[in-house]
């Protein structure tokens, strides 16, 4: 059973990141929660026994995301992860499933995007009123799809912490942001792009 998804977020339910067991753990569920096709994750029951037999390094975190089409295992390895691809093959004959993916700590703790995503999730809760959203919206549609972050917040009217509500959308998957450079009130915040039939469409 995977854990029901709340806030429109992809966070498991119960306690906020209540399977974080390190920082690793940590990285990765941040990492997970602002995947825009991971729906919601959870971490695998028999890991442990199949990472042992895989001879996967000490420290290695798995979960069992769940995307649109199929279960993604994700795997997290500390270190540099130079032989994350040996690990794949034996992680998948383990699993019986080519869907397995191993990231690296060095990926996961990468900056500044692991800072801009760790402040994106920890305003998850943040959620603005519809009348702010569509504030913010119409902003981006109005200069083609992108802005910086402090005009977006400055669209937020009905909220005690704008910033926080348009960092809240972001990790809902409404919005996106720049994790390239340091969070600052210059990021840019765009809508998501989408294909239909054919043309990549702004929004909606």
């Amino acid at each position: 059973m995977f854990a029901t998804v709340e806030n429109r977020s992809r966070i498991p339910s119960g306690p906020r990141l209540q399977y974080h067991r390190d920082w690793l753990a940590d990285a990765l569920d941040t990492h997970l929660i602002m995947a825009p096709r991971v729906i919601r994750f959870r971490p695998d029951p028999r890991a442990k026994e199949r990472l042992r037999s895989a001879m996967a390094p000490r420290g290695t975190i798995v979960r069992l995301a769940r995307l649109a089409d199929r279960i993604l295992i994700v795997v997290a390895v500390p270190g540099e992860g130079a032989a994350s691809a040996s690990l794949r093959r034996r992680l998948a004959a383990k699993w019986g499933t080519r869907n397995v993916l191993v990231v690296t700590e060095a990926w996961l703790l990468r900056e500044p995007r692991l800072e801009v995503i760790s402040a994106a999730v920890a305003c998850l809760e943040q959620i603005p009123s519809v009348t702010d959203w569509l504030r913010i919206e119409r902003h981006l549609l109005e200069l083609g799809g992108s802005a910086c972050l402090e005009e977006c917040v400055a669209q937020v009217r009905q909220h005690e912490d704008p910033a926080g509500a348009v960092l809240a959308l972001v990790v809902a998957g409404w919005l996106r942001i720049e994790v390239s450079r340091p969070l600052s009130g210059s990021s840019v915040i765009s809508l998501p792009v989408r294909r239909d039939r054919g043309r990549l469409v702004v929004g909606g």
